[in-house]
């Protein structure tokens, strides 16, 4: 029914935490047994529906343990995208400030499934993102700080290889960028308008950007279109100090 619209059906969700104490494989869990129940839940739906387009594993941590492993045992074959989930810790984010810092962790994870997907041949995504996991923090996750991360989380991705990003959505996401009361809006969040406006940049290659900007909170992103025009963004974190910007492109532009 969805057609083109199906980005793919993914199968589980933060998998590895399975095995949990009062979770549905308690104390009997691992990678392998996930792979092996996986791959019987593909193939039943590729059996009823064959050019369906699978996607996982949709793990929520542990790249390097299950995510990529993941990958290298069902192959191109079996799977049209990596996925993963990506959230801070809630110990690490209380304010507006914290969001809006470097977030180390989420480049490092982005190198990890960049070169891990392209060693199996097919793309990732960024399945399950929030500013906050546990469904974020008030204040935070719904403040205007969290438009700002959403350009930084959508562009950002984009420049670090990821093919789309998906933001938390449902009743218990503070942050959660359309809210909803039975199936009707009731309210747009903030992260919405970062979204939005990190979707009119356009199609085109994501290039490498240099920012100059000493100790002042500021990320910049250019993309080139297909006719050499560039959309360039710059995203200023800082609460009262205003910007003055200099531009250094590749060729010769008006």
């Amino acid at each position: 029914r969805l057609g083109t619209q199906l980005i793919g059906v993914e199968l589980g969700s933060a998998c590895e935490c399975y095995g949990d104490a009062g979770s549905y494989y308690a104390g009997s869990w691992s990678v392998e047994r996930f792979e092996a129940l996986w791959k019987e839940y593909r193939d039943a739906v590729v059996a009823a529906t064959p050019h369906a387009p699978m996607v996982g594993p949709a793990a929520a941590s542990e790249v390097d343990a299950w995510t990529l492993p993941f990958g290298e045992y069902v192959s191109a074959s079996n799977l049209t995208m990596l996925t993963q989930q990506y959230a801070r810790a809630a110990s690490t984010v209380s304010s507006a400030t914290d969001l809006l810092a470097a977030d180390t962790t989420l480049d490092g994870e982005l190198l990890q499934l960049k070169y891990g997907a392209q060693s199996i041949g097919v793309p990732f995504r960024l399945a399950r993102c929030s500013a906050v996991e546990g469904g974020g923090v008030a204040g935070v996750s719904d403040s205007y700080a969290s438009a700002l991360w959403a350009v930084d989380a959508a562009l950002g991705g984009a420049a670090g290889g990821a093919a789309g990003l998906s933001i938390a959505s449902g009743s218990g996401e503070i942050g959660a960028p359309i809210m909803d009361t039975a199936g009707v809006v009731a309210a747009i969040q903030p992260s919405f308008y970062g979204l939005l406006l990190a979707s009119m940049v356009g199609e085109g290659t994501m290039l490498s950007t240099k920012v100059n900007a000493g100790m002042l909170n500021v990320s910049g992103y250019a993309v080139q279109h297909a006719d050499g025009s560039f959309s360039l963004v710059v995203v200023s974190k800082e609460a009262t100090t205003a910007l003055q910007v200099a531009l250094t492109l590749p060729s010769s532009t008006s």
